[in-house]
Formats: C-alpha cells, sequence, structure tokens
C-alpha cells in the first residue's frame, strides 16, 4: 500500500496493528497493517506534519481543525471526519507548539 503523505489523516493502534485512516478521492478509508506505533513514529520522524498526540494515536497536523477542551480531557477534530482524537497530558505542550 502506498499512500501520499497528504492522503493521511491518523493512525490508531489496534493491538498489534495499526489502524490507517486516510482519504481517496475525498472518501474516508481505513487499513489495518501489522506494525506498532513506535516503528509507524520512527518511519515518520522526517515528517513534520505527523505528531504523536496519544499513546494510540500519530495525527497529520494538515488534517487538524481544533484543538479542544473541557475541564477534564483534551481533543482534535479534524476537517473532512467527524471523529475525536483524544490528546493526552504527556503530548499536549508539543501538540500546541506544532499547531501554531
Amino acid at each position: 500500500m502506498r499512500l501520499k503523505p497528504s492522503e493521511i489523516a491518523y493512525f490508531e493502534s489496534a493491538d498489534n496493528y495499526v489502524e490507517v485512516v486516510y482519504y481517496d478521492q475525498q472518501e474516508v478509508k481505513r487499513k489495518l497493517i501489522r506494525n506498532t506505533m513506535k516503528n509507524i513514529e520512527i518511519l515518520l520522524s522526517a515528517h513534520p506534519r505527523f505528531i504523536r498526540c496519544h499513546r494510540s494515536y500519530i495525527v497529520n497536523l494538515h488534517r487538524v481543525k481544533e484543538l479542544n477542551k473541557n475541564h477534564t480531557s483534551n481533543w482534535l477534530s479534524l476537517k473532512e471526519a467527524e471523529v475525536k482524537i483524544p490528546v493526552s497530558r504527556q503530548y499536549l505542550i508539543k501538540l500546541k507548539e506544532s499547531l501554531q
């Protein structure tokens, strides 16, 4: 499977797999690959548009609509998808800096 970085919305951990959520001609698609989030993070280190925002998520910053918060949690809204991506406190500061 070959994808352009701009087509990828986010990666989500699924046990010993990683689910890649991407866009194919404006349609949201999902692909399960056998890999770890750590390996995906290493592979994406050359692409500053991707950032880890949670233990289970790596997101494409170009697809982020906004960072939301309430009194107990933080999450990302994406431009083309109705999904809430959780943001853990561990990654919050780096994420805020990257969104500016």
